[in-house]
């Protein structure tokens, strides 16, 4: 809240754009209820109809095990975003409703989120593969999550696309140079900063913006490198 605070009390900005929203996000309330022109990369559930650009975050959530449960996974594992932020709910539903769907054993890690350290999401991904009845299939909610939980998993013999399958959000290539048989769903980045840079614009300048909320639905996944797959 303290830079919100001092941005709108001492006007050093025309507008905001803030991001990792909450449910109940007290920097959007505050911003309302003030009128300070603002946008979000997220949704809340506040009942305030704002700016807001997302990425379906229960979508991606559901395509990801439908990959997995492609590749005979049937203990799945989420790594999901810290569970105060709102996109962290969504998918968590979306993985959550879908495994039980499909029949599929599942669970989330209850140590660390994708946000985590990537020594600590190292640590627990390995213990957890150590440990009875390991996961052969992980969701991951980002690039630096999905490395080191690969690393982790590899700490203990097993081996990616043999032994377990990952799939992980991306908006930066990068993942694939990493490891080729990461399963990867890709978030557009560039066109939630275009949108909610118009948007907010508009908002500043006091006239409808062509959008006020937009959210990008995943197509798919890109499959990596496996020779047995065509």
């Amino acid at each position: 809240m303290d830079p919100i605070r001092y941005i709108v009390e001492t006007e050093s900005a025309d507008g905001i754009i803030l991001n990792q929203t909450k449910p109940d996000d007290p920097r959007i309330r505050y911003m309302a209820e003030r009128g300070f022109p603002f946008a979000a990369h997220g949704r809340t559930d506040m009942g305030i109809d704002h700016i807001y650009f997302d990425f379906d975050n229960e979508a991606f959530g559901r395509i990801g095990v439908r990959a997995l449960a492609a590749r005979a996974r049937k203990r799945l594992l989420l790594v999901a975003p810290p569970r105060s932020h709102m996109y962290a709910r969504h998918m968590a539903t979306g993985f959550a409703d879908e495994a039980a769907l499909l029949g599929l054993t599942f669970e989330i890690a209850d140590k660390v989120t994708s946000d985590s350290g990537g020594e600590l999401i190292e640590e627990a991904i390995a213990a957890r593969f150590a440990s009875a009845n390991p996961p052969d299939g992980l969701l991951v909610g980002s690039t630096t999550a999905a490395m080191s939980s690969i690393a982790g998993a590899e700490r203990t013999g097993s081996t990616i696309s043999r032994d377990f399958d990952i799939v992980a959000k991306e908006a930066i290539p990068l993942l694939r140079r990493f490891r080729q048989q990461t399963i990867i769903i890709n978030e557009d980045v560039g066109r939630a900063g275009e949108f909610l840079a118009h948007a907010l614009v508009a908002e500043i300048e006091k006239r409808p913006p062509e959008q006020r909320q937009g959210l990008e639905q995943p197509v798919g996944v890109v499959w990596g490198h496996d020779p047995q797959r065509r």
